[in-house]
């Protein structure tokens, strides 16, 4: 590994401990957001300015398209397969701003009518109906802007509901919690886990280890769920 190039990113360390950690590694200590794979890396939320690369790439990629002459059907290929791609590279790693959202359909629906990112005309067809699977008349365009919960499809997704108040996730919870014969808390769950008290450090690491399995779990069906209409059950 080289040292000249690599960095180390640390947040909540001790100062002393980080120090340390630098003189072993022989690492830089390296400043957030940064880049890894295009993609912003920060210990907090992301804003609307860092997912700037990620609407100029798309209106970039639209404008490599510019010449081609395609029919609606052509262009709603290239939504499908390439634009809502770019979007769900980076949804499947971070929680986009809404008003990066609204951007990425505004800039999909330009281009489905029109053929380029910009277009003031009303849609010859809503984004409802678009987003609509093929089996109830729409074109299965993924709609990114709504809201509701993917995995169970009965409530507005938020953390709280995510985790784990959603049924999905709460069948999820229970089937680990059988697992480890404990019964886990579906509110407060992090809090319970922190105050958990047991004579073995090995016992609440693994039982540590499973929750934070099952968080990955949840938010890659989630994904699945969204950005490749597919539907996933405990």
């Amino acid at each position: 590994m080289n040292k000249d190039k690599s960095e180390i990113y640390c947040y909540g360390v001790p100062p002393d401990l980080l120090r340390a950690l630098i003189r072993v590694s022989g690492f830089q200590l390296g400043q957030f957001p940064f880049r890894y794979l295009g993609i912003p890396i920060s210990y907090k939320r992301i804003s609307i300015g860092d997912c700037s690369k990620l609407v100029e790439k798309m209106v970039a990629t639209i404008k490599g398209w510019g010449t081609r002459k395609l029919s609606y059907a052509g262009r709603l290929v290239l939504v499908k397969s390439v634009l809502s791609q770019l979007h769900s590279y980076w949804a499947r790693i971070l929680i986009i701003p809404k008003g990066v959202i609204q951007r990425i359909m505004y800039i999909c629906r330009n281009y489905l009518w029109k053929g380029g990112d910009d277009y003031h005309k009303a849609p010859l067809v809503s984004c409802e109906s678009l987003c609509m699977d093929k089996n109830a008349g729409g074109l299965g365009v993924v709609n990114s802007q709504d809201g509701t919960c993917d995995l169970c499809g009965g409530a507005v997704e938020t953390r709280d509901h995510l985790f784990f108040m959603c049924p999905f996730n709460s069948r999820c919870l229970k089937m680990i919690g059988n697992w480890l014969e404990l019964d886990i808390p579906e509110q407060e769950t992090f809090e319970w886990c922190r105050k958990l008290r047991l004579r073995s450090l090995m016992q609440k690491q693994i039982i540590i280890a499973a929750i934070l399995a099952l968080l990955y779990q949840i938010w890659w069906s989630r994904n699945i769920c969204r950005l490749e209409n597919l539907v996933i059950h405990p």
